[in-house]
């Protein structure tokens, strides 16, 4: 997984693995002109979201493992760094984000997302859109985006005006795949469509790919790496 920060800077996370196949997760940073690295260990945490927030700090969501194994079942889901790797706050306990009896870890699927002053994370498996504004940190949860059975979330954009917007592709009746937009009304708490520049909807497949500035961005098929287009 990697990020790219307003400023330039890079963020990434992996797992390393030893010659006695023992793997162990790491995050590391690239400074804005690329000369300076750092990497550090994370282990037993394992990163499977990152971002780099406006502030520079590193924001992760991810699971405690050792072996294999959950050995910590209440750990802090989502973790902020520095650029040294200091641990600067944890965030949300697992048990506050399970629903429902499921045992399947709400790091999975999620999506995690960074504007000016905020980082948002959307867990499908939650169902909740989580934001977290910086300095000081403040926590707020709305309810996440509902998907129809078969629905799958496969974009989230977060711009620096505070909106929210979510891409959806599913299946109609015929089982011809389509794609959607939702944004979140912050004041109702609820996500609402949105329309789509004209002749978009006609392509096979978009997803967002993030904001630029107050503008949702979208990945389309157009080209072979993929061309942007506005929503509006």
């Amino acid at each position: 997984m990697f990020a790219r920060g307003g400023d330039g800077s890079f963020a990434l996370s992996g797992l390393a693995y030893s010659n006695d196949s023992k793997g162990g997760a790491f995050v590391a940073w690239i400074s804005p002109d690329r000369q300076q690295q750092r990497v550090f260990r994370t282990a037993p945490y394992a990163t499977r979201k990152i971002a780099v927030a406006s502030d520079g700090t590193i924001w992760t969501i991810g699971r405690e493992l050792t072996d294999g194994e959950e050995l910590n079942p209440g750990h802090d889901v989502v973790r902020r760094f520095d650029a040294e790797g200091n641990l600067l706050g944890s965030y949300l306990p697992k048990p506050s984000l399970m629903r429902d009896g499921s045992r399947q870890h709400p790091a999975l699927l999620a999506w995690l997302v960074s504007a000016r002053g905020r980082v948002g994370l959307h867990s499908p498996l939650s169902r909740e859109y989580i934001e977290f504004s910086l300095d000081p940190v403040v926590v707020s949860r709305f309810p996440g985006l509902p998907l129809e059975p078969g629905g799958r979330l496969s974009g989230l954009a977060l711009c620096d005006d505070g909106g929210v917007y979510a891409s959806i592709d599913r299946r109609d009746k015929s089982g011809v795949k389509r794609w959607e937009v939702a944004s979140l009304d912050r004041s109702a708490r609820a996500w609402k469509p949105v329309e789509i520049r004209s002749g978009s909807s006609a392509l096979p497949w978009m997803a967002l790919a993030g904001c630029e500035g107050d503008t949702p961005m979208a990945l389309t098929p157009q080209f072979h790496i993929g061309s942007l287009v506005r929503a509006r």
